[in-house]
């Protein structure tokens, strides 16, 4: 088999070549991508595809039946109608030009809002940092003192697809601006300092 065609160097920002194609020659036949239209156009708008190999499109079928029997029509078409309008890669570039200092504002407080030893990703993409406290820190118990400080966040172990790890939290930076996201990590440090 030959080697898959894997980009040496990336700068931040530089988006990744779908996974298809770094694949093996056979790579249409061993590549299953999922995406979706919640992040790009409304969180509730539950529309995504899936770009699967041809072996598996009949039982995926099946299975997306059996779990919902149908998607909504009124969403597909919405969802129709926005994309014939608008133009997704200035879309997406409005989003990354918004949430870039968003992130970048969590990510520049973080290690002081959390207890010494923390450590969190850097992420180039999405709308999510994870952190993790260090050793027997638990975040759901950090949450409910985070909680009376009005500043909430996400334990991470419900994401977990084997063992959970109770000391993981996801942060979002997609929804408040960077002088609130400075105001909750402050109140965050309280959380556990107070």
């Amino acid at each position: 088999m030959p080697s898959p065609r894997v980009p040496s160097r990336r700068s931040p920002g530089t988006p990744l070549p779908p996974l298809a194609a770094i694949a093996p020659d056979d790579g249409d036949e061993l590549v299953l991508s999922l995406s979706t239209l919640s992040k790009i156009a409304a969180p509730g708008l539950r529309i995504g595809w899936v770009r699967a190999p041809a072996a598996l499109r009949k039982p995926l079928t099946i299975a997306k039946q059996a779990a919902d029997l149908h998607s909504s029509t009124v969403d597909q078409a919405a969802a129709a109608h926005w994309l014939e309008t608008i133009d997704l890669d200035e879309r997406v570039a409005d989003l990354r030009r918004a949430y870039g200092p968003r992130r970048d504002a969590l990510i520049g407080g973080l290690a002081d809002a959390l207890p010494p030893g923390s450590t969190h990703n850097h992420p180039d993409g999405g709308m999510f940092v994870w952190a993790r406290l260090p050793d027997g820190w638990d975040a759901a118990s950090l949450l409910d003192r985070a909680l009376a400080h009005d500043v909430a966040f996400v334990p991470g172990f419900p994401f977990f697809a084997g063992q959970p790890d109770d000391a993981a939290l996801r942060l979002s930076f997609t929804a408040h601006g960077p002088e609130e996201i400075g105001e909750g990590l402050r109140r965050l440090r309280a959380a556990w300092t107070g």
